[in-house]
């Protein structure tokens, strides 16, 4: 993303432009790194630049990552809804998580924790992976927050009629 002079090349928005409507969503504000710029350049038809106030607004400002994955695939299924529920193209969403990257903050991390020590403690004495595992505990927290916010939305968007219609790319950074 990092604004660098790069060569004219192709990328999936720019080569499914005619017959997708893409949409990219990050709980980053785009300009991080001029991600806008280069959404922009690979013509991807809409940025996420507004979070409404619904949006847990005091979590965002305390991670520096902004907006947690929940809010993320909320924020895409609200736009679906209002903004973009007229469109005739077939979609291409694209969404990358954050909340898997350090510092790791989540809205129910202490959930998350007590789930895996728990699941832990069940098991007795600890093989190396499971060491890892509670010494890396609130990576792994995230993860958890990640995986119930996909499939969240996947439940959600498998009762729209489109679903059968559109591509999805989760993408995590880290």
């Amino acid at each position: 993303f990092m604004p660098l002079d790069h060569p004219r090349h192709l990328s999936l928005m720019s080569m499914l432009e005619k017959y997708y409507y893409s949409r990219f969503y990050c709980g980053v504000y785009l300009q991080f790194h001029d991600m806008d710029k280069y959404l922009k350049y690979h013509h991807t038809d809409y940025l996420v630049d507004h979070w409404e106030k619904q949006f847990n607004q005091d979590f965002s400002k305390k991670n520096i990552w902004g907006h947690p994955d929940d809010q993320l695939f909320a924020k895409s299924m609200l736009d679906l809804d209002k903004k973009h529920n007229k469109i005739q193209k077939s979609r291409l969403d694209i969404l990358l998580t954050i909340s898997t990257h350090n510092p790791y903050l989540v809205p129910n991390q202490e959930k998350y924790i007590g789930q895996i020590s728990s699941e832990l403690k069940k098991r007795g004495k600890k093989n190396k992976f499971e060491q890892f595992v509670e010494q890396n505990i609130e990576k792994f927290a995230a993860c958890r927050d990640t995986d119930e916010a996909i499939r969240n939305e996947v439940r959600e968007m498998k009762k729209r009629k489109d679903y059968s219609n559109t591509i999805f790319f989760i993408l995590g950074d880290q």
